[in-house]
């Protein structure tokens, strides 16, 4: 039995039988374990990483979710999602450490960047164990997991000169609504196809988000004012998050971006996405 994590959280533990049709990849490394050489990541419950079935669906956790919180949110998405995918396909859930604190959004920004390295090495281990002919990724990232896949796409291209990732699906993205025009202007060009779904009822990035934008970019806004960063008439601002009014600007022709509030009969906001299956 993998060992508990996050020993000041409440205990949990594994249950038997508890996530045997999907494999978790970690990111973090305060197990000590891996099957990598160059201890980068685990993997639990990989012999459900099928080498033969050519789509590997991904599903990366947002900002400040435990390993346990991660899992659990992980395997209900994928119970709901597995059987309205055709054909067949691996799930895998990824746990990379954005787990650092309500009050340090920074520091797991900074994360998504720091463990690009090892989440592209998982895709690698993924990639040189498969026997199908063509295998590719579908990223499916909720709030700051998006950074971290964004990331991991780039990192992907710069040092293993691949691009596996066909489709990325981004729920409630905690990136610059701009980002497609600045840090991340390379990943439409390198995922042929991204659904973007943005919801104006998410107060988490309306507010928490924008304000902590602001902050950062204090520097840069010097004789602004700062009523005018926020949004008036659903004009859309690069100071907010993407996941809150969808891209700003001219969306690259491989997003696709989708009010959220528009496939549902509840109001979306942040964790809407992870539990209404009208949003899978």
């Amino acid at each position: 039995m993998p060992p508990q994590k996050h020993k000041d959280k409440e205990p949990m533990q594994f249950q038997p039988g508890f996530y045997l049709d999907y494999s978790i990849v970690d990111l973090s490394s305060d197990d000590g374990k891996t099957v990598d050489p160059n201890g980068r990541f685990y993997v639990y419950n990989p012999e459900t990483i099928h080498p033969e079935y050519a789509h590997n669906i991904l599903l990366i956790h947002g900002y400040n979710a435990d390993f346990f919180q991660a899992l659990n949110a992980g395997i209900d998405y994928f119970d709901a999602l597995s059987p309205q995918i055709q054909g067949k396909a691996n799930f895998i859930l990824i746990y990379w450490p954005g787990y650092v604190g309500e009050t340090h959004f920074t520091q797991a920004v900074h994360q998504t960047g720091a463990s690009a390295p090892n989440f592209s090495a998982a895709i690698s281990y993924i990639l040189s164990h498969s026997t199908a002919e063509s295998p590719y990724f579908t990223f499916i990232a909720h709030s700051l997991g998006n950074g971290e896949c964004a990331q991991t796409i780039l990192y992907l291209k710069d040092h293993y000169n691949l691009a596996p990732v066909k489709k990325f699906i981004q729920l409630a993205p905690a990136i610059n609504a701009n980002a497609y025009l600045t840090d991340f202007q390379q990943v439409p060009v390198l995922v042929p196809k991204i659904t973007t779904y943005y919801s104006p009822n998410d107060t988490v990035l309306k507010k928490d988000y924008t304000l902590w934008n602001v902050s950062q970019l204090a520097l840069s806004l010097v004789g602004t004012n700062i009523k005018n960063i926020f949004v008036k008439n659903k004009v859309v601002n690069p100071y907010y998050a993407m996941g809150y009014l969808g891209p700003y600007g001219i969306c690259p022709q491989s997003v696709q971006k989708i009010d959220a509030n528009s496939i549902t009969d509840v109001a979306v906001n942040h964790g809407t996405y992870l539990t209404d299956k009208k949003t899978y």
